[in-house]
């Protein structure tokens, strides 16, 4: 297993576990060395992808893993990773939302991620919760 920032080539790949964005603006969060990717071998299982809150906080959009890969590490593997560069990058803290009903919110509980907001996005039935890490 590798984790590693994902490249144009990647691009088709990830895109079957990330349509949440236009292709175009994938593309250019490739580019700008904000996705990484989970690799068993040739084939990529997982994708992290962030952004900048305010231009000045690293916000995870997206972390999904292949439901095989699931409650092995990985993810976690995942999440080390990017704090570490985040790290290395000069950052102090981390974000990243979840919605109140998945469980993803115990996931990054246990990580160190604490809540602070919540908002109900339109056309969504749960609250977005909003998660802030301090390194």
């Amino acid at each position: 297993m590798e984790i590693a920032l994902a490249k144009e080539g990647d691009f088709s790949a990830i895109r079957k576990y990330d349509c949440h964005i236009p292709a175009n603006r994938l593309i250019a969060c490739i580019g700008a060395h904000q996705v990484y990717i989970l690799r068993d071998g040739s084939r990529v299982v997982g994708v992290l992808r962030y952004s900048l809150f305010w231009q000045s906080i690293p916000f995870l959009d997206l972390m999904y893993l292949d439901e095989a890969y699931r409650g092995k590490g990985y993810g976690r593997q995942m999440m080390a990773q990017w704090e570490q560069d985040m790290k290395r990058g000069g950052f102090s803290h981390c974000m990243l939302s979840t919605q109140a009903d998945e469980s993803g919110k115990f996931f990054y509980e246990k990580l160190g991620y604490r809540q602070i907001g919540a908002f109900l996005p339109p056309d969504q039935a749960a609250d977005e919760l909003m998660y802030l890490k301090a390194f």
